[in-house]
């Protein structure tokens, strides 16, 4: 798996204002049980939408997403069929970062080759 992301962050503005955070991952025959960063955001933020563009990874593949900090790991998109070519969006409350987080994409069901596009918008409000 790579993850040959950046991980820039474009922000409209400083402290509240709406930023937006791109992350990729390139699954390679990677195994169910996979799980790449593409995405750190810091703590303090609050994650206001999340939806991922995907390829055909393969027949029986899901993709999750969450955000892993030290002291607990909270969904922000839930595993989605990724068998064909499309886009999952997260319709779903704001999600608050009382931590450094990583933004992870999770495979599960089956092994997967291909990218997964990873968009995430919020605010950091500080703290």
């Amino acid at each position: 798996m790579r993850t040959p992301t950046e991980k820039t962050v474009q922000h409209s503005g400083e402290y509240g204002n709406l930023s937006v955070a791109v992350g990729k991952v390139i699954f390679e025959g990677d195994a169910s049980g996979a799980s790449g960063v593409a995405i750190n955001l810091p703590f303090s933020s609050l994650i206001t939408g999340a939806y991922f563009v995907n390829e055909a990874l393969g027949a029986s593949t899901l993709v999750s997403i969450t955000a892993v900090n030290e002291e607990e790991t909270l969904q922000i998109i839930p595993a989605s069929s990724t068998s064909s070519a499309g886009k999952v969006e997260r319709a779903e409350a704001p999600i608050s970062l009382k931590h450094d987080s990583e933004i992870r994409v999770n495979l599960s069901g089956a092994a997967a080759t291909g990218a997964v596009d990873l968009v995430i918008t919020y605010q950091f409000i500080g703290g």
